[in-house]
């Protein structure tokens, strides 16, 4: 039994890594025996010249490792034999493992949620017409101090004033935000919403899949019961 776990380890010492050094082994000693015949041919002892082919090759070893690693096939293997390792440490301590990847999941997951806020918010562009030149202008109002004050707009006469006598905008909108109670079939929804005025998309440089926008006779008393829905709202609530 100890012979042929002798054999198999000897077996295993020659494959992958190995198997490719002792080739390339053998066929730098087979040029370093050429040098020294040349050596020799030349008139030198043997001894000497076989001291003169070695210096001028250097260590076998080292030459061996290194055209190994030239064939750029070294780092496949210190890849599979850290990947070996990590599996087996993993093996001999489960808790630890399941620690580690609950970690690394947490991690990644709060990373990419991040990653998309950021990339929402300040790497990718608004989906809108020149979205680099729009402005967002509100009221600061300093006796709100728990709200932020983008959260104010301007009232109703201040936006028109300043429609009026600004000449720094090429267009102006007014919206609010709100939530509103929507009936659809047998259910009642509550659903996003903004109220805004006829230069709303015409502002934004946007428009409807289908339909039209908003109007300047939508926004007359008595004709205002008119909405633009997300595509989502129209397929999820209305079908």
């Amino acid at each position: 039994m100890r012979v042929i776990a002798s054999l198999m380890r000897r077996l295993r010492s020659l494959s992958g890594r190995d198997a490719g050094n002792v080739e390339l082994r053998e066929e730098l000693e087979f040029h370093l025996t050429r040098a020294v015949e040349e050596k020799m041919a030349l008139g030198l002892p043997e001894c000497e010249a076989r001291r003169a082919a070695r210096a001028e090759f250097g260590s076998l070893a080292e030459a061996t490792e290194d055209s190994y690693r030239a064939r750029g096939v070294g780092w496949l293997e210190d890849l599979g034999q850290d990947v070996r390792y990590g599996l087996r440490s993993f093996a001999r301590d489960r808790g630890f493992t399941v620690v580690t990847v609950l970690t690394l999941a947490l991690g990644i997951g709060a990373c990419t949620a991040i990653f998309s806020v950021v990339n929402a918010v300040l790497l990718r562009s608004l989906p809108y017409g020149n979205a680099g030149r729009l402005v967002y202008l509100y009221t600061p109002l300093p006796h709100f101090t728990d709200v932020p004050p983008e959260a104010f707009g301007p009232s109703n006469a201040d936006f028109y004033d300043l429609k009026r006598l600004s000449k720094s905008y090429a267009a102006m909108t007014l919206f609010s935000q709100a939530s509103y109670s929507v009936a659809a079939a047998d259910r009642l929804e509550r659903v996003g919403a903004a109220k805004v005025d006829e230069d709303f998309f015409p502002t934004l440089q946007a428009g409807p899949e289908l339909g039209r926008v908003f109007t300047a006779g939508d926004e007359q008393p008595g004709q205002d019961h008119v909405v633009v829905v997300s595509h989502a709202m129209w397929q999820g609530m209305f079908g």
